[in-house]
């Protein structure tokens, strides 16, 4: 009889990086998986908007989850986020972000909970009242599962409740780590994972610093969303015609973010640098971020734009044209693939900030973040890329050959053609590539086979 595992989302990001990736599939072959999914039918706003029947899943569950229980939460995690942070380099911009959503009052509440002993004393208090949400240990021990996977950003709607909920029932709990700045900027408030599953030394590091997690509840395993480049390598030419790049030409990949930049100005000016001879003949494909669900206030459209040497990636066109029109809910399920396909075809990497300057490096592709005083100038945002820039998980990265930032439209030229030469560098880019594995575990062993051995471990190592 196969074991059961309960796998929990609250995210449409961790059903793109986890389920559409093939995270499970290894474990399906010796388990029985029952796929729970957030649903709030009190709030409009939601965690969740992907098609779930599209999914076509043999076992699934819909859990009611109120919104407002992850609110209260919210009063736990912003003093413990203080708390772990302060006197270490993360907690200036960390600070910055934290006053910008709140008033005046709460910030000095939140920085007087956070303080040694009063945190000790307020996060046992609260952690006692508020308890666990009785209806998830209810859908546990119906399910009678033998361990519990979240896939997560390590905050959300149900972290907290099943970790209070894994003890209870005493079955294990996995945490997925889902993004690169979640070990520095969250906190499980609640208590420990059996283990929280991260992607590599960094992220380790971050874990036992900035979440305070005993070393004994970290495994690394890898990013899920990052099997997508053990592909085979795709024909160049067939690349060009998919992405329509003219041959010969090398080509830069202009990766957006998700924050506050009016990207199509960066684009304007590279066509121009390319058009009057500033840079070398090649071309830039655009590729939108999957979660930037509109324009700026100002900000033009590509698609208005008669941009000589630019080209919107055509596997987000639909996306792009539909939140130059309105805001777009949701986060965009793209493939993973196509991001793959995108890094062989590029020969260097611009980004004003995302995770992207990561998977070029692991490419062994020359990477620049793009972020100016314009920029700056016109951001609506109390806290910018610019200070963005400044957390640890963006900061460790700098500093090698291959990586370069541009903090003014006048360098642009320079750096583009700097990072051009060093892209037919062979150490340069088998540098860049070992730079990466400090932030993301590539071994031969796939993130599947990883999880479904950390899974039978922590199973056979259960002490609850």
């Amino acid at each position: 009889m196969k074991k059961k595992a309960l796998i929990f989302y609250d995210l449409d990001l961790a059903i793109r990086h986890f389920l559409l990736s093939g995270a499970f599939d290894e474990l399906e072959k010796e388990y029985e998986l029952v796929h729970v999914f957030h649903v709030d039918d009190e709030a409009d706003k939601k965690g969740i908007y992907s098609d779930i029947e599209s999914l076509n899943l043999k076992n699934k569950v819909l859990f009611n989850y109120p919104r407002r229980i992850a609110g209260k939460w919210d009063l736990l995690h912003i003093p413990a986020l203080h708390h772990q942070a302060r006197g270490t380099k993360q907690y200036p911009p960390l600070k910055d972000i934290l006053e910008t959503t709140h008033t005046p009052k709460w910030r000095r509440r939140f920085r007087i909970l956070s303080l040694p002993g009063i945190y000790q004393v307020y996060r046992w208090l609260f952690v006692k009242l508020i308890g666990v949400y009785g209806p998830l240990v209810e859908l546990i021990k119906k399910e009678q599962p033998d361990v519990l996977l979240h896939p997560s950003v390590f905050q959300g709607f149900l972290i907290n409740d099943l970790v209070l909920a894994s003890k209870r029932t005493k079955i294990p709990l996995l945490c997925l780590m889902n993004s690169w700045d979640n070990p520095s900027q969250k906190v499980i408030v609640a208590g420990h994972p059996a283990k929280a599953v991260v992607w590599g030394e960094q992220a380790k590091q971050h874990a036992l610093k900035y979440m305070g997690l005993p070393e004994n509840r970290i495994a690394i395993g890898g990013a899920a969303q990052f099997e997508a480049y053990r592909a085979k390598l795709s024909d160049m030419s067939t690349l060009r015609a998919e992405f329509n790049v003219p041959e010969d030409l090398p080509v830069i990949l202009y990766a957006g973010c998700s924050k506050g930049v009016w990207e199509s100005d960066h684009l304007a000016t590279l066509d121009r640098c390319i058009e009057n001879g500033d840079l070398p003949p090649c071309h830039v494909i655009y590729r939108p971020h999957p979660w930037r669900s509109m324009l700026l206030e100002g900000e033009r459209s590509l698609l208005d734009m008669d941009l000589k040497h630019v080209t919107l990636d055509p596997h987000m066109a639909e996306y792009y044209t539909q939140l130059t029109q309105k805001p777009v809910h949701g986060f965009q399920l793209s493939d993973y693939s196509v991001t793959f396909r995108l890094m062989q075809l590029a020969d260097l990497v611009i980004s004003p900030l995302s995770t992207m300057i990561l998977e070029s490096a692991f490419m062994g592709n020359p990477v620049m973040t793009l972020y100016t005083e314009d920029d700056e100038a016109k951001s609506k945002k109390q806290v910018t890329i610019g200070r963005m820039r400044d957390f640890v998980h963006f900061d460790e990265f700098f500093g090698f050959e291959g990586v370069i930032e541009c903090w003014d439209t006048k360098d642009l030229p320079s750096g583009c053609r700097q990072l051009l030469e060093l892209s037919h560098d062979t150490q340069t880019r088998e540098h860049l590539r070992t730079h990466s594995n400090f932030f993301v575990s590539f071994t031969d062993q796939t993130y599947g086979k990883r999880l479904r051995d950390l899974t039978e471990t922590v199973i056979a190592e259960n002490t609850l």
